[in-house]
């Protein structure tokens, strides 16, 4: 009964808190089967993705990572959660942390998936925005676009050719900065 009600994809959020709340500690005690504890966890996560609940996606993606073997998509999913977390904390050493990990995430993503064009892209951002490493963000950017071989999809191609043009107006402006 219990993997039959959480695994439906149907469920809203509060029935999962619900669910979460009442099954927590059966989930946790109860199944034994790692396999099977870890897929709920993840189940659970990727609700939360879609409903942006970015603490919510951490607790329960990182308790799947300790008992199943999580994919590219997952660590994307993961990166992103902290990265938000990152943005949105006022604590500038809780910042610092949720950002690292996200680029820890990305970069076990493209570890799986060197090509996967999201991890790519938030992988960038934060190397631009948040770590300074303004060519490493742009080469990265630059080999995503030459790169036949990775497809991107053209919402995310809408993403990343500005992305690039003002990565490179960006450094453009501080080495002018600089050379003034």
């Amino acid at each position: 009964e219990l993997r039959k009600e959480i695994v439906l994809p149907s469920k809203s959020i509060d029935e999962l808190t619900r669910i979460e709340a009442q099954y927590g500690d059966v989930i946790d005690k109860e199944i034994h089967n790692a396999n099977i504890r870890g897929k709920i966890e993840r189940i659970i996560a990727i609700k939360y993705f879609k409903k942006k609940v970015w603490h919510e996606v951490v607790k329960h993606l990182e308790r799947a990572n300790k008992v199943i073997k999580l994919g590219y998509e997952d660590y994307y999913r993961l990166a992103v959660a902290y990265a938000n977390l990152g943005w949105n904390e006022a604590d500038t050493k809780k910042k610092q942390k949720h950002f690292t990990y996200a680029r820890t995430y990305y970069e076990k993503s493209l570890s799986l998936n060197p090509g996967y064009a999201k991890s790519i892209y938030g992988l960038s951002l934060l190397e631009f925005f948040i770590f300074g490493e303004k060519k490493k963000a742009i080469s990265r950017l630059s080999a995503v676009i030459d790169n036949k071989n990775i497809r991107i999809q053209p919402l995310l191609l809408g993403f990343v050719l500005p992305l690039l043009r003002c990565c490179i107006l960006l450094a453009s402006i501080s080495l002018l900065t600089i050379i003034m």
